[in-house]
């Protein structure tokens, strides 16, 4: 967010915003980045003025008003020194999330809390431990010696 503007865009907030708690785009944030897309077109932006627009003539608040652009203006000048690294290095980042949720989906598969929800995994540990080939804490018990 860089300001406060005039401007006001209806969006289904609400829908976009649950799709944020999901970590998914879908449907709702896109039809909202096309309504702002088409608003910027036609539009230019308009900054609110606080002591003039929003009628704050106090010193305190003007001063907290002329500090927080001050602070503004200072973190808008300071900029990362990666960020010119930034677009060639995003596909390389997206591939490495799409791995490691792969990875993810993939140790999950494998790992016992997957498998003792398969009526055919329980029906076979029971048989193993009737045989006693596994032990009463899961451990594997050495045979035919």
């Amino acid at each position: 967010m860089t300001g406060i503007f005039k401007d006001t865009v209806k969006i289904r907030a609400d829908d976009v915003l649950y799709e944020q708690r999901k970590h998914q785009t879908g449907s709702a944030t896109n039809q909202a980045a096309l309504i702002l897309n088409r608003y910027l077109q036609d539009h230019q932006l308009k900054y609110i003025d606080f002591i003039k627009d929003g009628g704050l003539n106090t010193i305190e608040s003007i001063e907290k008003i002329s500090s927080l652009d001050s602070l503004y203006q200072v973190i808008k000048m300071n900029t990362s020194p990666m960020l010119p690294y930034f677009k060639s290095e995003l596909p390389a980042v997206i591939e490495m999330l799409k791995v490691r949720e792969e990875f993810k989906i993939a140790s999950f598969n494998l790992s016992e809390e997957s498998l003792q929800h398969l009526p055919d995994y329980k029906s076979r540990v029971s048989l193993l431990r009737h045989w006693n080939y596994i032990g009463d804490h899961g451990d594997v018990q050495l045979k035919g010696f």
